[in-house]
């Protein structure tokens, strides 16, 4: 028995999963959608990924997004075609969204739980203040036409969530199973 615990167990250890991962950015401003403009309206951003697709810069990591979305109240929800990523910057304490390029578009809050933050478990929800920026330098189209934010100031909150896949959770209960068949075999 103690043969088989092993195996499975080296088994379970050696098979090696990325996590699901949303992250979900709040805020609130000022600007246009395809021209049309709307002042001060709360948004939420709200992003699919990866952690499989982590990749480190000097300061952080930053994850590219399979999906992203924006609900802006009295606007709508819209789906990005722009490429985003969410990053951290550990050095900073700060978290934000940006182009694939790297060109930030909302940076905040500021919060020292992100001197540590790795992108690779949930955090949050932290609140702050944040800026958004730079979303004049090139195009950020969505399903519905470019969007446009006015630099400025928000009242912001962050917060990622790692979503368990039905993979993992089989792992973690055949491990559990054979943590218990082993306790009882060695008492």
């Amino acid at each position: 028995m103690k043969k088989l615990f092993l195996v499975i167990f080296a088994l379970c250890m050696g098979i090696a999963h990325a996590t699901p991962i949303l992250f979900i950015h709040t805020g609130s401003g000022s600007g246009s959608l395809d021209g049309v403009s709307f002042d001060n309206a709360a948004f939420t951003i709200t992003s699919y990924a990866d952690t499989d697709d982590r990749d480190s810069y000097s300061a952080g990591y930053f994850i590219h997004h399979l999906s992203s979305m924006i609900e802006i109240e009295g606007v709508g929800v819209l789906n990005l075609v722009t490429a985003t990523r969410t990053f951290v910057n550990n050095n900073s304490s700060i978290v934000g969204y940006s182009r694939s390029s790297g060109a930030d578009l909302f940076n905040g809050p500021v919060n020292a739980a992100f001197n540590v933050w790795d992108m690779l478990s949930s955090i949050g929800p932290i609140f702050g203040n944040a800026s958004l920026l730079q979303w004049t330098l090139s195009d950020v189209v969505t399903d519905q036409g470019v969007l446009i934010f006015d630099s400025g100031s928000s009242n912001a909150s962050f917060q990622a969530i790692t979503i368990p896949t039905p993979h993992a959770l089989m792992l973690l209960g055949a491990g559990l199973l054979m943590f218990s068949l082993r306790k009882k075999i060695v008492d």
